[in-house]
């Protein structure tokens, strides 16, 4: 198994594999554990407290109604933006996305929501595909919803059909296939054999136990 010295981290953050086979964690710990398989530093401590800074001005809104919440959120992370494709691993890192303000749209989201939850608003990751958003939980009929990068609350008739909620286990699912096609788009197929075997440690089904055996193969043939 791949490893890299965790120089920076903070040894308290419960190893990815340990977190991936509990009841779900909360998001920030299963991204920074995450993001110290992928990269050989991580500044933990900065990390944490970059979304505590990114929380505190959202804090007065938990009392405001889900379309004010969602505002407030939006105006917190009005500075993150989309990395553009090719960038390598950091766009997935947490650390990176908060000290850069750019990376992968699946991080971003994981972003918006820690910074939700941080500043006690009722707003979670919910997604379709592969695709990620922060949706206001208690929204009624016409939602309250964050697509990462976007500038505005997302129109109802802009969404796909059917969101379904994502917990921390399936969000860290969609950050890691997308990591995985990052890295080999780069050429760097240690890193995303890595995370395709992370991707493996998260709870799934057997058919898609199988599927990922089979991408896992196909992907180490390539080493050859």
């Amino acid at each position: 198994m791949l490893g890299f010295p965790n120089t920076m981290a903070d040894q308290r953050v419960t190893p990815f594999c340990d977190q991936a086979c509990r009841a779900c964690p909360p998001l920030d710990e299963l991204a920074l554990a995450l993001a110290l398989e992928l990269r050989e530093d991580v500044d933990v401590a900065g990390a944490r407290a970059a979304l505590d800074e990114l929380a505190l001005p959202a804090m007065p809104a938990g009392g405001l109604t889900p379309q004010g919440q969602g505002y407030a959120l939006l105006d917190a992370t009005a500075h993150l933006r989309p990395a553009t494709r090719g960038g390598g691993l950091g766009a997935f890192a947490l650390d990176r996305v908060l000290a850069t303000g750019t990376g992968h749209p699946s991080m971003l989201a994981v972003v918006q929501a820690e910074v939700a939850r941080r500043a006690g608003l009722a707003m979670t990751t919910a997604g379709f595909g592969g695709r990620l958003f922060v949706v206001h939980r208690r929204g009624g009929p016409v939602p309250v919803v964050l697509e990462p990068g976007a500038t505005q609350l997302t129109a109802p008739a802009d969404l796909p059909d059917t969101l379904h909620w994502r917990c921390s286990h399936q969000v860290a699912f969609t950050v890691l296939g997308a990591a995985a096609a990052e890295a080999s788009a780069c050429g760097d197929l240690r890193r995303a054999s890595r995370a395709l075997e992370l991707r493996l440690a998260l709870p799934v089904d057997d058919e898609t136990r199988h599927q990922l055996d089979r991408d896992l193969r196909a992907l180490r043939a390539r080493f050859n």
